[in-house]
């Protein structure tokens, strides 16, 4: 038997208090949300991961937190992402919640130990009390998971107050209140009925930058930028090439291959606050359009709109603020008038009802070209109002036909020419519309008699006869300038959402767009087994029905639907040929959907301000190929395409290689039969790529530049710089 004196018994409880220090430390160390590199926790008050199934909006989406190791404390959270008539845009958060405020400003930012099922994107946010609103501000970071873990850290200086947020809440601190957090938490987003994982392992608040571990770049992990560098325009290799291109300079000067000014513009998105003009600008877009069907809920006067079959009000960055966001940045902006006639009455205490018509439309002529002194000449009267009955299914039972819509078309563009006409006649507003979707195979609407089935056939007979007609139309106003229209090829599963065709059947598919004798196999967006030929009928229907109208396109993607993840170089490709088709075939106006975005699919900058593969190839576009449009013809068509433009003298050269394989290839400038300054040189396309070739109006400098963009940059196997 031992007998401990009192001196023993002191000895014991200081090594039980020791004992008692370093297991809580040990445990700190293995906490998955721990303060100063693990150093010990932060007080997480319940410490419990919640699920918030439909992000405040009614989604249905289904959300659980397992545990993977009690141990270690990490967990997955599993979901299943499912939309709603009332909410098409199924998401879910994971989140801790404080019971009181936390302050967080001494740690410089997050470091996640995770990892997921694919490689997809997803959000780390902080819910932080707004101090001018007292309103709870989102706040977060983007970045991308793979199907590995690994360490992610995403510094505090890369958060950003969520886009959707900001026009809806004037008045808040445009600041990060880091010392007012209420919550953080994981944010996904994605289509209907998809299903996934994350797996997280920890979550650590730093104080300092990791040394082993850079801050998450988004932009280069999604792709690198163009490849940029010089060629040798005497390296020259025919005995070497199959292969050839051939470019004709003699026509440059015939005034029929104009290239529009408005050939290059975007979609911006509307339920967002505008994107950053730094990452913008150097897109070097001439139009940005306000459209879409939240437009035609929108009250132009109080910046209000609600979403289908919902009564909370939401607002909008106002025009005023868009409108200088464009010249800014170089841009017109194209406004889309309210056609559906709906929205919150700011008369009668915001209540959502039929409240707006043709003199709101003339009064918003007078507010901005008078009252405020804008001259904006370009004006959109709806979106797809035959499928308004789809849409906007809250107030809308029926169909619209193509006779109801003209005569809404009619009255609204009549006010809008008249109250320009008072107000200065010398600037001519230009008319856009029906911005009709393909919803409707072959552009038809049932509701027509039989000899009256084709829309936009009979829309433009209308047209025309109205600009004749005396009584109605005295001052003989052409009511329509510009004809409009939206086409999402799509190449998927409608209720799986899965890719249904390979590369090189959607690359393939171009050919809808142009060629009379290519038979539609692969796009479900025009009929199957039909001839699409789409520019070419568009161009005849206005040729033979109402001369003198232009073309627009004024939404156009692969995939109308959100959050389908094609492969981002089918993408990048399919619209590079594309924006050759439309410059070739006299396209006057095109506004690409989306300028930005929540889904990176569609975007070409994200709802945090990061450029996405698809902004690569509009900007090689948009900054080079203008002037005059030139005879280009290549001997592998439909696998080597090739554009060329003479802009100033300068010649610009696009090639498109859809195949998964590269093309050493002779490059043949002929300059005309009298002339002795023809160039020809050979280059190596690479495999599913862009290329953009400039060769200086100085024929004596023997280099050109060249910028490269596909595969290779974005699957990251090269390093570049980008020169844009």
């Amino acid at each position: 038997m031992i007998i401990f004196n009192c001196k023993n018994r002191i000895i014991i409880k200081r090594i039980i208090v020791v004992l008692v220090f370093l297991i809580g430390f040990i445990l700190c160390e293995y906490s998955y949300a721990a303060l100063e590199k693990g150093e010990r926790s932060l007080d997480f008050d319940s410490g419990h991961w919640k699920v918030l199934n439909d992000s405040g909006w009614p989604g249905a989406s289904i959300g659980y937190v397992e545990t993977l190791n009690e141990k270690k404390h990490s967990v997955r959270f599993k979901y299943t992402l499912k939309a709603t008539e009332l909410w098409l845009w199924p998401e879910i958060d994971f989140f801790i919640e404080f019971d009181e405020l936390k302050d967080l400003t001494e740690y410089t930012g997050v470091q996640l130990d995770i990892k997921g099922e694919k490689r997809e994107e997803v959000y780390f946010y902080f819910l932080t009390r707004d101090k001018d609103t007292e309103l709870l501000k989102p706040c977060w970071c983007r970045f991308m998971l793979t199907d590995k873990y690994q360490k992610i850290y995403l510094p505090f200086s890369q958060f950003k107050i969520a886009k959707d947020w900001i026009p809806r809440h004037r008045g808040f601190n445009p600041s990060i209140e880091w010392n007012r957090v209420k919550s953080f938490g994981f944010h996904k987003k994605g289509r209907d009925g998809e299903q996934g994982n994350i797996q997280l392992l920890k979550v650590t608040f730093l104080q300092e930058e990791p040394a082993e571990i850079s801050a998450l770049d988004l932009e280069r992990a999604r792709s690198l930028p163009p490849e940029h560098f010089l060629i040798n325009l005497t390296n020259n290799s025919p005995e070497k090439t199959d292969i050839k291109i051939t470019i004709h300079n003699s026509n440059s000067l015939q005034e029929d291959k104009m290239l529009s000014p408005y050939l290059y513009g975007a979609n911006w998105g509307v339920w967002l606050d505008l994107p950053d003009k730094k990452k913008v600008a150097p897109l070097g877009l001439k139009l940005i359009r306000a459209g879409g069907p939240f437009m035609d809920r929108y009250n132009w006067r109080s910046s209000k709109y609600t979403f289908p079959a919902n009564e909370k009000l939401l607002t909008m960055t106002d025009l005023d603020e868009f409108i200088q966001y464009c010249r800014q940045i170089g841009a017109e902006p194209l406004i889309q008038i309210n056609a559906l006639g709906y929205a919150p009455d700011e008369k009668d205490r915001e209540k959502f009802m039929k409240c707006m018509n043709a003199e709101d439309a003339a009064d918003l002529v007078r507010y901005l070209n008078k009252e405020r002194g804008y001259n904006i000449k370009f004006f959109e009267i709806g979106n797809e109002p035959f499928i308004w009955h789809d849409v906007h299914f809250d107030v809308r039972k029926t169909p619209c036909s193509i006779k109801e819509y003209f005569e809404i078309f009619k009255k609204i563009s009549m006010a809008i020419k008249e109250a320009q006409a008072e107000i200065n006649p010398t600037l001519q507003i230009k008319i856009f519309g029906p911005a009709i979707s393909t919803s409707f195979l072959n552009w038809q609407t049932p509701s027509l008699e039989a000899n009256e089935r084709h829309a936009i056939e009979y829309f433009l007979q209308k047209c025309h006869k109205f600009q004749n007609n005396q009584a109605e139309n005295p001052e003989g106003f052409r009511i329509l300038d510009v004809l409009s229209f939206h086409l999402f090829p799509s190449f998927r599963n409608q209720l799986t959402g899965e890719i249904k065709e390979d590369v090189s059947h959607i690359l393939e598919s171009t050919q809808t767009w142009w060629n009379h004798s290519y038979i539609n196999k692969y796009d479900s967006s025009l009929a199957y087994g039909e001839v699409g030929e789409v520019l070419p009928k568009f161009k005849k229907w206005i040729e033979a029905n109402y001369a003198g109208t232009e073309l627009a396109i004024t939404e156009f993607n692969i995939e109308s639907q959100l959050m389908i993840d094609y492969d981002p170089v089918v993408k990048v490709l399919y619209l590079a040929d594309l924006y050759g088709i439309m410059a070739k075939y006299g396209v006057d106006y095109t506004t690409q959907f989306c300028l930005n975005s929540s889904d990176h699919n569609i975007a070409l900058i994200d709802e945090t301000d990061n450029i996405t593969p698809l902004y690569y190839p509009l900007a090689l576009y948009s900054l080079n190929f203008k002037g005059t449009i030139l005879d280009a013809g290549s001997s592998l068509p439909e696998k080597l395409n090739v554009y060329a433009c003479n802009n100033r003298d300068n010649i610009i050269i696009m090639v498109v290689n859809k195949e998964k394989q590269s093309f050493y290839t002779e490059v043949i400038l002929e300059e005309g039969p009298e002339s002795e300054d023809s160039i020809s040189f050979s280059h190596n396309f690479p495999a599913l790529s862009l290329t953009c070739i400039k060769i200086l109006a100085n024929k004596s400098n023997s280099l050109a530049e060249c910028w490269e963009y596909g595969e290779q940059q974005i699957n990251g196997t090269v390093d570049n710089n980008s020169g844009l």
